[in-house]
């Protein structure tokens, strides 16, 4: 039988797939503020890298914001007195954080919702563009649902280190490299360099399936037992995924 705690921890997996809008309305505050900053200075001050400052800069844009970055001596962020603020905007992250949220409850046959899930799941994709459109359908092709776990399997699902989850969550979405360091089910830890192809849900289990470069095979990573992980440089190609699912692809529905 499931337990309180395999199901809250279930649900936090889920959740750590979160979109960034708080973090982004915060920096749209900033600029408001001040007429020119550095990008490291609205890094100190939202406790980011400086890095994640230029994708928030990035998704701004594509929101409708005006902003003007210029880089070297003299250069700064600035937001226009221009802005228009957007009527409407997800997301790839919140996209498919809620995708994922309805296939869950549909693979629990909760009643809330009901008959209504599959109207849901269309009228989100409605308001996606061309271009965001083909990326969450293919992204919701990467991520299968299958029946709930096995009482062994639901019993030995512990807490997740949810520091690194948002690097899984960014590898996956943008098809990057991860190093990870895994727990084996005899408990030996080993350090993995992996493609993160399909993510696999049976609840409360949430599982990456991997290219696994130490293998040089695809490899099932149950991700409560990923202790760490880290992105690598580079990207992956997705690869056949009739090899990848040969041995899985039959318990699983695509969302």
């Amino acid at each position: 039988m499931l337990t309180i705690n395999t199901t809250l921890n279930g649900l936090l997996i889920m959740r750590s797939f979160q979109n960034r809008q708080e973090r982004l309305d915060n920096l749209i505050g900033l600029l408001e503020n001040n007429n020119l900053w550095t990008a490291k200075a609205l890094a100190d001050s939202l406790d980011v890298s400086v890095r994640s400052i230029s994708r928030d800069i990035t998704l701004l844009r594509q929101q409708g914001y005006d902003i003007d970055a210029e880089r070297g001596a003299g250069g700064g962020i600035e937001l226009r007195g221009m802005a228009r603020p957007p009527k409407f905007f997800l997301s790839d992250e919140e996209i498919l954080n809620t995708l994922m949220a309805l296939a869950l409850t549909d693979s629990l046959n909760c009643p809330i919702l009901g008959d209504n899930i599959s109207s849901v799941k269309n009228k989100l994709t409605f308001f996606l563009n061309d271009e965001q459109r083909k990326r969450i359908n293919l992204l919701r092709k990467r991520v299968l649902v299958g029946a709930v776990a096995s009482e062994p399997v639901a019993n030995t699902v512990t807490n997740t280190h949810y520091h690194f989850l948002n690097n899984v969550s960014q590898a996956f979405i943008q098809q990057q490299k991860l190093s990870i360091r895994y727990v084996s089910e005899k408990e030996v830890e080993t350090k993995r360099t992996i493609e993160p192809q399909f993510i696999l849900l049976n609840w409360p289990a949430w599982y990456l399936l991997g290219w696994d470069y130490l293998r040089a095979a695809p490899r099932l990573f149950r991700i409560d037992r990923i202790t760490d992980a880290t992105i690598e440089n580079g990207r992956f190609r997705l690869r056949s995924s009739r090899s990848l699912l040969s041995e899985y692809g039959d318990y699983f529905n695509s969302m």
